[in-house]
This record gives structure tokens, C-alpha cells and sequence, in this order.
């Protein structure tokens, strides 16, 4: 009879054991999911398209520089040009790239750049590259 006690005690610590050993790791993947979240937002944050735009003169022409510097591919590229530019010429072109980007699907990918000569049209990096 003893022994049947016993055992009962026996199988109860295991029952709580098992209960408590079930609660902690309720806890443990909890706080696993809020630190995989936390990463999760931390790379999006950090790993974003970032475009520069460089001006700047091969010859006689004004060229701009579209770079992404971000980690990640920029994509559908809209540029918006103030309409403040003391450059009369200057503003017309920029007005005139406007209109040539207006439905265009611009994709950048890392360290990747456009080109575009401010009197005519959009030139690849390998055209400009090949011209000097």
C-alpha cells in the first residue's frame, strides 16, 4: 500500500514538472517571437533603397547622377524637381526629365546609377562610361 502511494507521489512531481516545464517554454517562444520581430524590423529599417542625385559636367553637357547607395533595390523611382530654380533653362529641362520619367518603371538595384544628360535623354551607365 505503501508503494502505491508512492508511485502517486511519484506521478504528481512528474504532472507538475511537466505543467512547468510547458509554462516556460510558452514564456521562452514568446519572447523568441518578440526578439524575431524586433530583427525582422530592425532589417527593414536598416536595408532600404537610398537614391543620391550627383549634377555634374562631362564636357560642355550638365549630367545628373541617379545612384541607389542604399542595400536594397529601389523600386518604381519617382523623382519631383522644385519649381524654385532661380535657372530658367535649368528648370525646363528638369520639367522636360519630369515628363520623360511620367509612366516609366525606373528600378535601381544597389550601386547601380542612371544617367541622364540634362539637354537630351536617360543614357545607361555602360553609354556614358563608353563615351569617356
Amino acid at each position: 500500500m505503501l508503494t502505491d502511494w508512492l508511485m502517486v507521489a511519484i506521478t504528481g512531481v512528474y504532472v507538475v514538472a511537466t505543467i512547468m516545464i510547458c509554462i516556460f517554454n510558452g514564456r521562452s517562444a514568446k519572447a523568441a517571437k518578440e526578439q524575431i520581430l524586433v530583427a525582422k524590423n530592425q532589417h527593414d529599417t536598416v536595408h532600404v533603397p537610398i537614391l543620391a542625385i550627383y549634377p555634374f559636367i562631362n564636357g560642355e553637357k550638365l549630367f545628373l547622377e541617379i545612384k541607389n547607395i542604399g542595400a536594397r533595390k529601389a523600386l518604381q523611382v519617382e523623382l519631383d524637381f522644385p519649381n524654385s530654380n532661380p535657372l530658367l533653362d535649368l528648370n525646363r529641362n528638369l520639367a522636360s526629365f519630369e515628363e520623360k520619367l511620367k509612366g516609366q518603371h525606373i528600378e535601381l538595384m544597389p550601386q547601380q546609377s542612371i544617367y541622364y544628360d540634362l539637354g537630351h535623354s536617360v543614357v545607361e551607365t555602360d553609354d556614358l562610361c563608353a563615351q569617356q
